[in-house]
This record gives structure tokens, C-alpha cells and sequence, in this order.
């Protein structure tokens, strides 16, 4: 799901220009990395639900610890976009202390918050029967995704209350387990049948009708949009089958998902991400050329492996001294969700 946020970023915050005439390959390579972002988004809230809805209690550790994580990173960045630009204003200095506050990072500053108010969450979700749980979901999904999809309305929505929608989602599924009687290989193929028809939608309305400059103009970029339905089906789809897959403890992949988080936080950071799309890894050149595939391919890996490896860096000389103190915190925890 990492590797799918950092392709969409290649697309959406690189240097693509879509009004151009490109190749066939080139225009079709480039809207399919950039529909994978918002399906990442959704399936790690889904993770976060899936596993939330049924802990016992709230501790206050992991939050601290995703607080100085998030902080970590926010003066680290702060620092090397002072070396970059050369530039230093008293302005700047609230969003290095108050990273999450000013939205250094959306997906921080909605997640942070749905982490807060899970054990009021658990503590809804988990008092209502079967029926009524399923009835709320459908009354969320209907409102935040199906009405946005079909008449391009947003009810008061936002993207907590997506965040919330996805984490009802995946508490029903653990709870419930209603695709237990399911192949994974269903699942699967589903998802890909839906990206195919998504990507065509893409295409179709943006690069061939070319309704950017009529009425349907706002419908042009839903395909793409984190609710928009299809998007949503995808990402359970993918969720389900990876949730049925039966994988043992593999050290590997924990010590490597334990490092997306901060691939994220460093590589979107917004005067990082601007001098990795602008100035580093600059595409333009290869948009006409079958080298745009392989090229691309290669900056996300890059992207992926060097973050990863300085947050591997941050584990080992600076996170693994205070987190043995950081459960001394739980006692405090002012919620029980038991």
C-alpha cells in the first residue's frame, strides 16, 4: 500500500502533463500509478479498524509514541528545508512544535484524531447488535460515498468522518466475519476487475471525452477520490484477501512495515515533496519514451528503500531508548474500553 502512496505522489505532485499529447502507454502507465494513493489510504485506516475495534484498552504509550514519531520527523525536515531553500521566519515555527495541528501531514492530522476517540468509538460500534451496526455502515457509506459518487455532493464530510466510515468497515468485518464463506481468490480478482473499470472510467472521461472544461468537470477527478465508491470497493477487496491470507510471523515483513509510516511522513512532508517532484526525480523528459515505465518503477523503490532505511536508523539510535518508558504511561489512560 506504501509502494501504491508513492506512485500516486510520482503522478499527482510530479511533473506529468496530462494535456499534452502522450503515447497510449505513457497516458495508460501514468493514470494507473496514480489511482493506487487514496486505495492506501483506505486500506491502512481498514488495518487500524480491524485491530482497534477489539482492544481491551487504550493505551495512552502508542499514541505518545506516533506523537514523538511525527515530531521527530517534523524537525528533522524542518531543519533540512532550512539547509535547502536557505530561508528561516518566525512564521514557520508552529509548524515544526504543532506538526499535526497545522496539517504538516492530512492523513496525520485525521488518523491522530480517530486514534483518540477510538475507545468512544469501540465503545458505540461495539454496543449495537449485528443489524443495527450493518444499518449505520450503510447509512455512512450511502451519504460519504455513494451520493459524493453519483452527484458529485459531499454531506458535510470530511476526512475523520471517512476515516470513522472505514474504521466502522473494518470492525464490522472483524466481528462479524461476513465474507467467511469466501474464497480470497474471489476477492482478488474482483479488486483487479474494479481497477480495471475505474482506470477506464479515468481515461475515458478525462483523456478521451474531455470533459474538463464542461458541466462535468467535478465529476473528472472522483474515480480518484478516496470515497468515491469504487475506490472503497477496491480497498475492502484488497483487504479481505490479504485478512485470509494465512502468513506466519515473518520478522522481515514486520521490521519493513514498521517503516511505512515514516516513509510517508518523510518523502510527503510539503517542501520535501516539492524538491523530490520539481528538481530530484523530474519525468518530463521520459513521458514520450517506453522508459517512463522502468523509470518510475525505480524512483518509488528508491523513494521507498532510502526512507525506510533512515527510519530503521531512527529505530535503533533514538526510538529504542524511551520507548521501555513510554508503558509506564498506560496507568493513566482515562478510558476503559472493556
Amino acid at each position: 500500500m506504501m509502494l501504491l502512496i508513492i506512485a500516486h505522489h510520482f503522478v499527482c505532485h510530479g511533473s506529468a502533463d496530462f494535456e499534452s499529447d502522450l503515447p497510449a502507454f505513457s497516458l495508460v502507465w501514468l493514470r494507473l500509478l496514480e489511482m493506487g494513493g487514496k486505495i492506501g489510504v483506505n486500506v491502512f485506516v481498514l488495518i487500524s479498524g480491524y485491530f482497534l475495534i477489539e482492544a481491551k484498552s487504550f493505551k495512552i504509550s502508542k499514541i505518545v509514541k506516533l506523537w514523538l514519531q511525527v515530531f521527530f520527523y517534523s524537525a528533522l525536515l524542518f531543519c533540512v528545508t532550512i539547509y535547502i531553500t536557505k530561508e528561516f521566519h518566525l512564521s514557520m515555527l508552529p509548524n515544526l512544535f504543532l506538526p499535526i495541528s497545522f496539517r504538516d501531514w492530512w492523513f496525520v492530522s485525521a488518523y491522530f484524531v480517530m486514534y483518540l476517540i477510538s475507545p468512544l468509538l469501540n465503545k458505540a460500534l461495539n454496543s449495537l447488535s449485528k443489524k443495527q451496526y450493518l444499518r449505520v455502515i450503510i447509512v455512512a457509506v450511502v451519504m460519504w460515498s455513494v451520493i459524493p459518487t453519483l452527484f458529485n455532493v459531499y454531506l458535510e464530510s470530511n476526512s475523520l468522518l471517512w476515516f470513522i466510515t472505514l474504521y466502522a468497515i473494518a470492525g464490522y468485518i472483524r466481528k462479524f466475519n461476513p465474507f467467511e464463506k469466501y474464497d480470497r481468490k474471489l476477492f482478488l480478482f474482483a479488486a483487479v476487475v474494479l481497477a480495471v473499470v475505474s482506470l477506464a472510467l479515468r481515461i475515458l472521461l478525462f483523456d478521451i471525452l474531455d470533459v474538463v472544461n464542461t458541466k462535468f468537470q467535478p465529476y473528472v477527478n472522483s474515480p480518484y477520490n478516496m470515497q468515491y465508491l469504487l475506490t472503497l470497493l477496491i480497498s475492502i477487496c484488497i483487504f479481505v484477501y490479504f485478512s485470509k491470507l494465512d502468513i506466519q510471523y515473518n520478522k522481515a515483513i514486520n521490521t519493513v512495515s514498521s517503516t511505512t509510516f515514516a516513509i510517508y511522513l518523510i518523502h510527503d512532508y510539503p517542501s520535501i515533496r516539492e524538491y523530490l517532484w520539481n528538481y530530484v526525480f523530474v519525468y518530463t523528459k521520459y513521458l514520450g519514451s517506453i522508459k517512463i515505465i522502468p523509470y518510475s518503477i525505480i524512483v518509488v523503490l528508491l523513494i521507498f528503500v532510502f526512507c525506510a532505511v533512515i527510519e530503521l536508523i531512527r529505530q535503533n539510535l533514538i526510538e529504542r531508548f524511551y520507548v521501555p518508558y513510554l508503558s509506564k504511561l498506560d496507568k493513566f489512560s482515562v478510558f476503559n474500553t472493556a
